[in-house]
């Protein structure tokens, strides 16, 4: 509760301080566009925030809902790592992302989106300038695997088994912003989707989180494509 007030108490005064400046000011078009909009994006933080929070307490009491559709992780994979590409540029960071072909698990999208975005901006967030960041997807021993390498400065051993708590940042690393939420709200994911999340890192030469997920049986799969494509047809036939 602390560290979640914490959170919520920074963009709250830079809100109520903008709101202030802008009343003690004489009336002008410019500088109350300049107030709204700074006051706009502390409203979307403070909502982002929010969200995260309301799903994290809902994980806790197990009532996250996750659709139980076919997932194509590869091309979950390619939409997030376009997504990426601009936080990499403007860090000045090399990433790299590729997947084997048609990698299927079952679950939410837009939650594996959320999952490999996270896990991506993580380690861009703590790559330095000319570094790089390899997101791979793989299948082995009919798991999906997928890992996201980076070259930052590693994470000490004695805070591996803390960084994916709630709000968890050491301190050299609390100025690079954030809630402290993106790591906690992939373990997360990845636990409603019946999978395993972990960390491999080594100090002054990066870090790389793993993530498994459950495959989908080819015959289930295939089932499942067999009903759609019919479920299409009949929706074909009922327009006609």
């Amino acid at each position: 509760s602390a560290d979640a007030a914490h959170e919520l108490r920074t963009p709250l005064t830079i809100l109520k301080g903008e709101i202030e400046v802008a009343l003690r000011s004489p009336p002008a078009e410019d500088e109350y566009r300049r107030v709204l909009t700074s006051c706009l994006e502390e409203v979307d933080r403070l909502g982002a925030l929010v969200a995260d929070l309301l799903f994290l307490a809902r994980s806790d009491s197990g009532n996250v809902h996750i659709s139980h559709a076919p997932v194509n992780l590869t091309s979950v994979l390619h939409d997030a790592g376009a997504a990426l590409q601009a936080l990499a540029e403007m860090s000045h960071t090399a990433l790299v992302f590729s997947a084997a072909t048609d990698v299927w698990t079952q679950g939410s999208a837009s939650m594996l989106f959320r999952l490999i975005f996270n896990l991506g901006e993580n380690a861009i967030k703590y790559t330095t300038d000319g570094g790089s960041v390899e997101l791979t997807l793989e299948q082995t021993e009919g798991r999906a695997r997928l890992s996201v390498k980076d070259t930052g400065p590693g994470i000490p051993p004695e805070e591996q088994q803390h960084i994916f708590d709630r709000f968890y940042r050491a301190d050299p690393a609390r100025s690079r912003g954030g809630t402290g939420l993106g790591l906690a709200l992939a373990r997360s994911i990845v636990l409603a989707h019946g999978g395993q999340i972990s960390v491999n890192s080594i100090l002054g030469k990066g870090s790389c989180f793993m993530v498994q997920l459950p495959l989908i049986p080819q015959d289930t799969l295939r089932a499942e494509q067999d009903r759609e494509g019919e479920g299409q047809r009949v929706e074909g036939e009922t327009a006609e």
